[in-house]
Formats: C-alpha cells, sequence, structure tokens
C-alpha cells in the first residue's frame, strides 16, 4: 500500500466496524456536507473539518483520518532503497452529552479509541496491516467537547525508479 492510498484505507476500514456501522456512521460525502456523516478525511486540522459540526450535532461522535507524513532519517541502502517510518494520525472527537445519550452514537470516546486501534492494527481479527500504535494522546474537554488522537506508525519503503 502506498502513502497516498492510507487515509481512504483507514476511513473504509473504520466505516465497517459494526458498532460504528450500527450507528449510522459513514464516510463523509464532500457532495452532501450537511450529512453527519461521521468519519472523515482530511488535510486540515480540527476545528476546521468539513463535516465535523454536523456529527457533532447529529451523532456526537467525530472521526478523521488526517494526512500521513513521515518521521525521522531515512535509511538509505547502498541500491538507493529508502526505508523510514510513516505516520498518520486519527483524531477522534466527542460531545458528550449528545453522544452519551439516547439520540448519540452510545459509544463513549474511550471505546472508539479501543475500536479504532484494534480495526487499523488488525487486532483482534488478527489481519497483519503492519500499522501499530505510536501513541495516544488525550486533550482537556473544552465546551463539553473531548478528543483524543491516535498516532498509528508503519514502516514505509522507496525504492528507486528503473525505467
Amino acid at each position: 500500500m502506498r502513502r497516498h492510498e492510507y487515509q481512504s484505507f483507514i476511513a473504509a476500514l473504520l466505516a465497517r466496524v459494526p458498532e460504528f456501522h450500527a450507528a449510522g456512521m459513514t464516510v463523509f460525502d464532500p457532495e452532501r456536507p450537511a450529512n453527519g456523516s461521521g468519519i472523515a478525511i482530511d488535510e486540515e486540522y480540527l476545528p476546521k473539518v468539513p463535516g465535523r459540526e454536523e456529527a457533532l450535532a447529529s451523532l456526537g461522535l467525530f472521526i478523521v483520518v488526517h494526512t500521513s507524513y513521515l518521521e525521522g532519517e531515512a535509511d538509505v541502502a547502498p541500491n538507493g532503497t529508502a526505508s523510514e517510518e510513516s505516520m498518520i494520525d486519527v483524531s477522534v472527537v466527542e460531545n458528550g452529552k449528545l453522544n452519551r445519550s439516547s439520540s448519540g452514537t452510545g459509544i463513549p470516546i474511550e471505546r472508539a479509541v479501543d475500536l479504532i486501534k484494534e480495526h487499523v492494527t488488525g487486532q483482534p481479527a488478527g489481519s497483519n496491516s503492519k500499522f501499530r500504535v505510536k501513541s495516544s494522546t488525550r486533550y482537556e474537554p473544552e465546551n463539553g467537547v473531548m478528543m483524543e488522537t491516535v498516532v498509528f506508525q508503519r514502516p514505509y519503503v522507496t525504492r528507486p525508479f528503473v525505467p
């Protein structure tokens, strides 16, 4: 899998998580911005992500898969092959009052983060996606909204172009 495919791969994977699917969470469609889908792919950082406010108002839970990036120095082999660590952040935002009510998804932010970690890393299903959790950061609630970001890392190899 190439780095430019990570976002759509992870977003589609999360939309298939049974608990998220049952709660009506789908991948945000920019053609229908008010659909309150709950899962978005975006390069912007919160709170600017399209669909965020609609999802928090309708579902109480919002997940955004950010752009991947490379971290650290590359190990370069004599043949020019470079090995690096690719990172991708997934943020979960919860309007706890709505989300934990009968109108929300009923999936607390802690459970949502666990589900994301399990499914992106391939556990407990056992598939080896090669993504692993690097870190997880919880942010202080602001105006009743909580956020936690999980950073996943995956080895990434670039081979020289040979025409």
